[in-house]
């Protein structure tokens, strides 16, 4: 007999997420483009859709110190990242608005620099913002 499932989408990558739906055992299904969990988990996983889908706020982020990192996240979500030392994007939905981001490190070792001062503008669930705000790297205010 197979288990019931219940589903939670969410419009783009965040690793607190990810994170969270394995720690529930949740998988994710890539043709339907969401996490699937067993049943029992109803309440655990309206949780995780009331953090992760809440209404959405633009918040402007600003550097406080050149940050260097294979990764350069907020709230889960990828700002910059690296994909080699000569090769870097912005994440989904993120807008440089001042300032520079740029690949380095070595073949071995790759990171994406961001200048201290640059400032970038994304949106996101106004929820996941107040339960996992973390200020190391960035000094941030709603717009």
């Amino acid at each position: 007999m197979e288990t019931k499932k219940i589903s939670l989408k969410h419009d783009r990558f965040n690793s607190i997420l990810v994170e969270t739906a394995r720690g529930l055992n949740g998988k994710w299904d890539a043709e339907t483009r969401e996490w699937l969990f067993d049943e029992m988990l109803a309440e655990e996983v309206n949780e995780l859709a009331n953090v992760f889908n809440s209404q959405k706020v633009v918040v402007k982020l600003t550097a406080k110190t050149l940050i260097e990192k294979k990764d350069i996240t907020f709230c889960g979500y990828t700002i910059s990242r690296c994909f080699n030392n000569y090769s870097a994007a912005l994440g989904d939905g993120v807008a440089l608005i001042f300032g520079k981001y740029k690949a380095g490190g070595s073949n071995k070792y790759p990171r994406v620099s961001v200048e201290a001062g640059s400032v970038f503008k994304l949106k996101i669930p106004q929820a996941v913002l107040e339960k996992y705000v973390e200020t190391d790297d960035f000094s941030f205010e709603i717009q």
